[in-house]
């Protein structure tokens, strides 16, 4: 079943490995509007770190954007894009967690 909890998105109340996917709407848009001051960047990226901790390989990141794109990601990210589509104006994207990595 689906079930929904509310957390700290940078400190998740689930084992590593735990979830197949999560659903996130808005949360790293905002986090990006202050993408240029470091602690919007450390910000994405923790949030990120925490998202990839909780999801089983081959586990998906649904995300929906409201003003930014894929191109928010750091450089670095190790997720794999699965989908890249524009809803209504929206961008939103679907990430994979690679198995193996």
């Amino acid at each position: 079943g689906v079930s929904y909890v509310w957390a700290k998105a940078a400190k998740l109340p689930f084992a590593s490995g735990s979830v197949t996917a999560v659903f996130e709407e808005g949360l790293l848009d905002s986090l990006s509007c202050t993408w240029e001051a470091r602690d919007g960047r450390d910000a994405v990226k923790a949030v990120l770190a925490e998202v990839w901790r909780v999801l089983q390989d081959n586990g998906w990141l649904l995300v929906v954007g409201f003003g930014g794109g894929i191109e928010r990601l750091p450089h670095e990210s190790p997720w794999e894009v699965e989908t890249l589509m524009s809803q209504a104006g929206f961008p939103s994207y679907i990430l994979r967690k690679a198995s193996g990595c």
